[in-house]
């Protein structure tokens, strides 16, 4: 009986390394990829009226759609007439599961006001102060400007500061003399009583 149990012996151990070398194989399996996630969308919009953004050489207008994966990052560039270029990096989260909307705002440079009026000695008073030409405006701002000169009709005109167009102001005084013409009142008549 002694060599029943040294056989059977035997083969537990040799079950037993089996067994052992299953378990190993199986537990070094490297674990399958977890399941990938579906792309968001990711929108790029901005301040500025006519827009483009660019990611990775493809530009677009703003607002802009982008797909990316969660866990994504990427920069786009945001481009506008008259504005300073804007670059800006995006991560999206690894938990997203819905859109993402990002804006870019863009600044825009502030504007020097030219003017040319006649007669060339004519005052120009911007914003009831004398005008100097090395003076900047901000965007969407108000700029009052006054033109006169003696003998002539003063003229006043508004201007809003604007990205996409030159602050200017092109000004031909009237003589005052032209502009006050007498008024003669044309004749009727009277109805008879």
């Amino acid at each position: 009986n002694e060599s029943d149990n040294t056989a059977t012996k035997m083969v537990l151990d040799r079950l037993g390394i089996a067994l052992i070398a299953i378990v190993v194989r199986e537990t070094s399996r490297p674990a399958p990829p977890p399941p990938r996630k579906p792309p968001v969308a990711v929108v790029v919009s901005t301040n500025a009226a006519g827009a483009i953004v660019g990611r990775a050489g493809l530009e677009q207008p703003a607002p802009a759609r982008f797909d990316a994966l969660p866990g994504d990052a990427f920069e786009v560039v945001v481009k506008a007439p008259g504005y300073h270029d804007e670059v800006r990096r995006i991560v999206v989260p690894r938990d997203a599961t819905t859109g993402l909307t990002v804006d870019v705002p863009l600044d825009a440079p502030p504007k020097q006001l030219s003017a040319r009026v006649t007669p060339g000695d004519a005052e120009v008073l911007v914003n009831d102060v004398p005008w100097n030409p090395a003076a900047s405006f901000p965007i969407g701002t108000i700029v009052m400007v006054q033109v006169s000169a003696p003998g002539y009709v003063a003229v006043r005109r508004e201007l809003e500061v604007k990205a996409t167009e030159p602050l200017a102001v092109d000004v031909e005084l009237r003589p005052e003399a032209e502009a006050v013409k007498p008024v003669v009142a044309p004749a009727t008549d009277r109805p008879k009583v």
